[in-house]
């Protein structure tokens, strides 16, 4: 599974991503901070991707992230994390940004009562898909950001609900891929 995904490091830039992310009924987002090696952390690296985009916003870059408070609070699009708890809080400490239709994998492999609910297990048990973990405790405050790898390796980004009548058992299906040296 292969993306094109694009870094957005200028208020124009990220104006131009959001309005192509506002167009899809669903984005998914993850999040990189580097709070492991500051006491003040801080949000590093915004992903976010729909069927037919990915970005990655550095607001180290671009400090003006007020564009994506209507698409977060847009309650139309539905906004899919992973363990969503951490980067909910830290989107409104660092941007104040609020978010509506918010649906968090993590949550429903727990009520889907999953043994593993970390992104690692979840992948791997919906997907047979295995993260690397190469950069898992980087610090995301440095630049420039680590270069991609020649071969363009992917990992889902996220997991979209998915019921295929009603009264069955929701599965998890893949909606986008990042690269997979945000793993």
């Amino acid at each position: 599974m292969g993306t094109n995904y694009k870094i957005i490091d200028t208020v124009a830039g990220l104006e131009k991503a959001v309005r192509t992310l506002e167009k899809g009924k669903a984005v998914a987002v993850d999040m990189e901070a580097d709070s492991m090696y500051h006491f003040k952390e801080k949000v590093c690296l915004i992903q976010m991707a729909t069927k037919k985009s990915s970005i990655l916003i550095d607001p180290l870059h671009v400090k003006d992230l007020s564009s994506l408070k209507p698409l977060f609070s847009d309650p139309d699009i539905k906004k899919i994390f992973h363990g969503a708890d951490y980067d909910v809080r830290s989107l409104f400490r660092d941007f104040t940004i609020e978010i509506n239709n918010l649906f968090d994998t993590e949550l429903a492999c727990r009520f889907l009562g999953n043994e593993g609910t970390g992104l690692e297990a979840v992948l791997k048990k919906y997907l047979d898909i295995s993260l690397n973990k190469k950069y898992q405790k980087k610090d995301w405050s440095q630049r420039p950001l680590p270069p991609p790898p020649r071969r363009m390796e992917t990992t889902t980004l996220c997991l979209e609900p998915r019921c295929s009548s009603p009264g069955e058992t929701t599965i998890l299906c893949p909606i986008s891929s990042m690269p997979s040296w945000f793993g």
